[in-house]
């Protein structure tokens, strides 16, 4: 089963709850805090990373037990985000047997980035598959999020999944793991399939195109990219990337029309869009990109793989 490097940095000498004693110092103003915390990150720089991994996992804990249960119901509940996903699904089953060809051992190894509780758009992908499969489908599930309790309760409805009609024996198997998204860990070229599923709305438009690179990077050569995501056609303000998008500064979302991602993809030269579609329900609006990995691209090293060597 895939699973992603989590590296062999060596970690820093000073532990995590003086670190952050230190920083809730420095928010006090407190001169010698701030002096002591500059002199720990001259001397062990690696402790950044440790810093921003800490307050990342508390602040989307906090995120998740505010907003995780709603945000899973408005999943099973909206007709955009339903019809969304069934878009994504569509478009993948129209290359699976393009993909199971080109696949080593006809194996396909599917990666949900953002899954979410209940990885739904993962299920709606494997429900369209199962319906329309003229024959057995092997395919090994991996999802990822970036909050543990996420990862924990969508393992845990995996392993209680055998029983599921038609797909029980694909989720059964499969594994969600803590990732940041613009930096998996997963080898270059390690699936056939990555999907993502309304989630880079959630992101500033620089961390849409990192994120966006780091799914092409762990697909391999002719496999296979799709994302659906959210829009908005109104918000407080609005920026330029291609094509509209505007961002909630409120709720610090960034939407992005259909024009708008498709030049993220082209913007990466990695990829040759194969699908682009949006669309609009009565709560809402979607987008949805297909990219075809080039056959012959490159394979990259990720951020986090190389800063571990």
């Amino acid at each position: 089963m895939l699973a992603p490097n989590r590296g062999s940095a060596e970690r820093p000498n000073i532990s995590p709850e003086r670190l952050l004693s230190l920083a809730a110092e420095v928010v006090n103003a407190s001169p010698r805090a701030i002096g002591d915390l500059l002199e720990v990150l001259r001397r062990e720089p690696a402790i950044l990373g440790l810093l921003d991994h800490r307050l990342f996992e508390a602040s989307s804990r906090s995120h998740f037990h505010s907003t995780a249960e709603s945000y899973a119901q408005r999943a099973a509940d909206a007709s955009y985000m339903g019809e969304g996903n069934r878009q994504l699904a569509r478009a993948v089953r129209a290359s699976m047997a393009e993909l199971v060809r080109s696949a080593p051992g006809g194996r396909i190894r599917i990666l949900d980035v953002g899954a979410g509780v209940g990885a739904p758009t993962t299920v709606t992908l494997l429900r369209e598959l199962a319906s329309h499969s003229e024959g057995p489908l092997d395919l090994e599930i991996c999802a990822v999020d970036h909050c543990r309790e996420v990862v924990e309760r969508t393992q845990a409805l995996f392993d209680t999944s055998a029983d599921e009609p038609e797909i029980g024996q694909w989720l059964a198997s499969a594994r969600c793991h803590m990732v940041d998204g613009s930096a998996m860990g997963f080898e270059a070229g390690s699936f056939d399939l990555v999907v993502c599923g309304f989630v880079l709305h959630h992101c500033n438009l620089l961390d849409k195109r990192d994120i966006v690179g780091e799914m092409l990077r762990v697909t391999r050569p002719g496999g296979l990219v799709a994302l659906v995501d959210e829009f908005q056609d109104s918000g407080l303000h609005s920026h330029r990337y291609s094509g509209m998008s505007s961002c909630d500064t409120a709720g610090l979302e960034c939407f992005v029309d259909l024009g708008g991602m498709v030049s993220i993809f082209e913007s990466l030269a990695r990829s040759t869009v194969i699908q682009a579609r949006d669309g609009h329900e009565a709560d809402g609006a979607w987008i949805m990109v297909a990219a075809r990995r080039h056959p012959h691209a490159p394979t990259e090293t990720s951020q986090a793989q190389s800063e571990s060597d």
